[in-house]
């Protein structure tokens, strides 16, 4: 994991990834994190990117989120 000098927030998440059918192979992972917000206190990134073995696969941006709206304990149960 790499965080920023300054804020100690997450930019990038690095690991490996094996096919299925062979466990000796490394697959390169990597997530990005960029565009923090403040949103009811927390800082939430607003664009995630995903590259598997240097190339982009996944780019996402985020326009709205809300934090805790309505939740409750019993919307998790198990069933």
């Amino acid at each position: 994991m790499y965080l920023d000098s300054a804020s100690l927030l997450p930019v990038a998440i690095t690991f490996n990834l094996h096919p299925d059918v062979d466990a000796g192979t490394d697959i390169a992972g990597e997530v990005r994190f960029s565009d923090y917000r403040l949103v009811s206190g927390i800082r939430v990134p607003f664009h995630v990117q995903e590259f598997l073995n240097g190339g982009l696969v996944l780019d996402i941006l985020i326009s709205n989120v809300t934090v805790n709206l309505g939740l409750q304990d019993t919307d998790f149960g198990i069933s």
